[in-house]
């Protein structure tokens, strides 16, 4: 996979966090036991997106190679979170020719009310779909 092909791999790291919800508590005095009261499901709380910079060239590895990229920087929107990434770390393995990529990314910035934040992603997929976890 040519660097010029690196676009994917933005929208893959561009992470997409759920958060599961879960019912709301219900209990006795007599006890502490939870009962769940709704069925789970799953919430957009916000999207990411990064800029990717300075690649390294392809570093050879077991099945693939392995490319590390500066998160130059991006942005979180979301009705839950909002704010700028500043910068960090990406390290992309792509495997047997592309069949699969894995992605690990460590970025950090201020959300819009200025909170720090430092955010681990880790990620596994194709070019055409994949799975990331935050």
């Amino acid at each position: 996979m040519s660097i010029a092909k690196m676009s994917f791999l933005q929208i893959l790291v561009g992470a997409l966090l759920v958060f599961l919800v879960s019912g709301l508590p219900a209990g006795n005095s007599s006890s502490n036991a939870t009962v769940i009261s709704s069925t789970p499901g799953l919430v957009l709380l916000f999207t990411a997106s990064i800029n990717l910079a300075n690649f390294s060239p392809p570093i050879p590895i077991p099945a693939g190679q392995r490319i590390v990229a500066a998160v130059d920087n991006g942005k979180l929107s979301g009705n839950a979170l909002s704010g700028n990434i500043q910068g960090g770390v990406s390290v992309i393995d792509i495997l047997e020719g592309g069949q699969a990529i894995v992605i690990n990314v460590r970025s950090y910035g201020l959300t819009s009310d200025g909170v720090p934040f430092l955010v681990d992603e880790s990620g596994i997929g194709t070019s055409a779909d994949g799975f990331s976890r935050l």
